[in-house]
């Protein structure tokens, strides 16, 4: 479902009439195939719907987001879950939609493209933030108020 997610996200860039059935095949190739696999295939569409909604959430808001969605959908929100690796798959759909972004249509409907492993983040997310580089505490002013 990820890279299904990750292709009907850049779909969602071309033309509205072309965006439409390249959308409707990705989505009637899945479901075909999963009702290959179940006997009900209504559940899946549904996790469907709930997946792209938490995913675009986590796009649109920031990386804690994303994550918690992530964490859920593919982790199956386990408490074990490697944070490493969640930090990488994170990464890796940015990344993956940022180059997907800045590819000609053409290009993709001629399926013209490669996923990568998110591997390739750790060393990205083993860098340290530079938001943490100033860890100095903040200064709270505390208004007296009156006894």
């Amino acid at each position: 479902m990820l890279h299904i997610y990750i292709l009907s996200s850049r779909f969602r860039c071309f033309e509205p009439d072309v965006c439409r059935i390249w959308q409707q095949h990705l989505l009637d190739h899945f479901f075909y195939d999963m009702e290959n696999k179940m006997a009900v295939s209504h559940d899946v569409f549904v996790q469907w719907r709930g997946v792209l909604a938490a995913y675009d959430e986590g796009l649109a808001k920031n990386d804690a987001v994303l994550a918690g969605a992530l964490w859920r959908n593919v982790f199956k929100a386990s408490e074990d879950v490697d944070i490493v690796k969640l930090a990488m798959i994170v990464s890796f759909m940015r990344r993956t939609l940022n180059k997907l972004d800045a590819m000609d249509d053409m290009m993709i409907m001629q399926a013209k493209l490669e996923f990568s492993s998110p591997d390739m983040e750790k060393e990205l997310v083993a860098k340290k933030s530079k938001a943490l580089e100033d860890t100095r505490p903040t200064q709270v002013k505390v208004k007296q108020g009156k006894k």
